[in-house]
């Protein structure tokens, strides 16, 4: 691997922390966000300090031949516990015994890098080796028990965790199965690391030469798994994501709608009254707000002006849904018509607009999101018509 091999996904890497910065600020109770982060920030170091260059660099700026060794077994210490400690919160939840769980591992990860430097500290290294310090020293006292060490546990929690994910591999979909499958390929190129780690030692101690394995094979199955881990850790908020996105849909799909019922209502927002309103919050107020504005518009409405735009709609080819959600546009844009203008209707009239706009409202939050986008189609169509007359919209056009 070259020098590029392990720069460029650091910087990637630290890139995806920095955008992890805010949500880690506001919400750094919650210890997924804080794992993640943190597994993130790891992943990048460890790709850092791996790097030949920096590894020069840090042995010559410390004085200590091969120290860089391990700093970068305890970094990668740290991300194999850490991952554990996410799945483990992933899978079982914040309970009681899932926290003593995680206390667990998190003692036996801070053991493991404690013993690692102990370790280091005891033994001797006078050589710098930037490519085969784990084979070079393979039969040095200290040094030899940092390395196997550190390989007993890397190895033992990659295949641990590659065994969590094949078992819940088959209950998850969509965004958390796509997870899954990067963190069962990452971990088990890390559970392949540390075999074709320990098979080259084996070799060492037995007298054989099988070096590359350790030098040439282990360092890209290591590069490549832990890009997969961070991955599989990230794609999951896909589905908050997706969330979002249809959030902002719905939103802006009841912008037309909501604008119209304000227009003849002459009430101020009162979004504008809230601190820092979230989008979540602005879709509530708009969804409630449209809900009070449609009651109050409903003694303007015909129903006769539904069955009409209904019937068009099913000639133009709709599907019967879609029509009917066409029809009750044509209906509304033709009552705030109504309002504006200030006819009024008798009480038999206004009667049947309620019972319309009640049966309206009992298909709830996703009829009136369909009903707003017609609304936003007939509103664009009148605009561009010249039209003061709503027309139901073509199929084309509401598909």
């Amino acid at each position: 691997m070259g020098s590029a091999d392990y720069y460029i996904p650091a910087v990637v890497l630290a890139l995806v922390f920095l955008t992890k910065l805010p949500a880690l600020t506001r919400r750094w109770h919650n210890p997924m966000v804080r794992g993640v982060a943190g597994l993130t920030f790891l992943i990048g170091a460890g790709f850092f300090f791996a790097a030949p260059p920096t590894i020069r660099y840090v042995n010559r700026a410390t004085g200590v031949h091969n120290v860089s060794a391990p700093l970068v077994y305890a970094l990668l210490s740290g991300c194999s516990t850490l991952a554990m400690v996410l799945l483990t919160y992933w899978r079982s939840g914040f309970g009681d015994s899932v926290r003593r769980q995680v206390r667990g591992w998190l003692c036996g990860g801070a053991l493991v890098i404690v013993a690692i430097a102990v370790l280091f500290a005891s033994g001797d290294a006078p050589s710098e080796r930037v490519r085969d310090m784990d084979t070079y020293y393979a039969s040095a006292p200290g040094v030899r028990e940092m390395i196997v060490l550190y390989l007993l546990w890397h190895t033992a929690v990659h295949a641990t965790l590659t065994r969590m994910c094949l078992r819940w591999l088959g209950e998850a979909e969509g965004w958390l199965r796509a997870g899954l499958v990067c963190l069962v390929t990452g971990f088990g190129l890390g559970t392949g690391f540390g075999v074709a780690k320990a098979v080259a030692l084996g070799a060492r101690w037995s007298g054989a030469d099988l070096d590359y394995l350790s030098s040439d094979v282990a360092p890209p199955a290591a590069g490549i798994g832990s890009l997969l881990c961070a991955a599989g850790f990230l794609l999951p908020q896909g589905e908050r994501l997706d969330a979002l996105l249809g959030t902002l849909r719905r939103y802006r799909e009841l912008g037309p709608l909501w604008r119209a019922l304000r227009g003849v209502a002459h009430e101020p927002d009162l979004t504008l009254t809230l601190r820092r309103p979230s989008l979540e919050d602005r879709l509530a107020y708009r969804e409630t707000d449209v809900h009070d504005q449609l009651i109050a518009l409903a003694p303007y409405c015909d129903p006769a002006v539904m069955t009409r735009g209904h019937e068009e709609a099913l000639r133009a080819g709709m599907e019967p849904e879609r029509a009917r959600c066409a029809g009750a546009a044509a209906m509304i844009a033709a009552a705030v018509t109504e309002k504006g203008a200030g006819r009024e209707r008798d009480d038999g009239d206004r009667e049947a607009g309620f019972e319309a706009v009640s049966r309206l409202l009992g298909g709830g939050g996703d009829t009136i999101a369909r009903v707003a986008r017609h609304y936003g189609v007939l509103s664009r169509r009148t605009v561009t018509t010249g039209s003061a007359r709503p027309a139901v919209p073509a199929e084309k056009v509401a598909r």
